[in-house]
C-alpha cells in the first residue's frame, strides 16, 4: 500500500468517527460515561442511536440545540416519535 493510499484511507475513518462519535460524545459525554457493568453501557447506546435516528428522520440538523430544547420541555419530543 502505499504512502497516498494510507493517509486516503486515514482521512477517511476520521471523517466517519467526526461525524458519527462528536455528536453522541458533545451531546452526551459518551467517553465519560461510568456505567461499565451489565447492559448498562449497550442500553445507554441504544438509547442514543434511536435519538439520533428520530432527529435524522425528521431531518433536524441542529442536534444540540434540539436535544437542549428537549431537555426544558420534554414533551417537544412527542412530535418526533410519532
Amino acid at each position: 500500500m502505499t504512502a497516498a493510499a494510507i493517509s486516503g484511507h486515514a482521512r477517511r475513518h476520521w471523517g466517519i468517527e467526526n461525524l458519527e462519535h462528536r455528536p453522541r460524545d458533545t451531546i452526551w459525554r459518551e467517553d465519560d460515561q461510568q456505567a461499565y457493568l451489565g447492559n448498562g453501557p449497550r442500553v445507554m447506546a441504544t438509547f442514543r442511536n434511536l435519538a439520533l435516528g428520530l432527529l435524522a428522520i425528521n431531518g433536524i440538523t441542529k442536534i444540540t440545540e434540539t436535544i437542549q430544547a428537549i431537555g426544558r420541555r420534554p414533551m417537544r419530543a412527542i412530535p418526533l416519535i410519532t
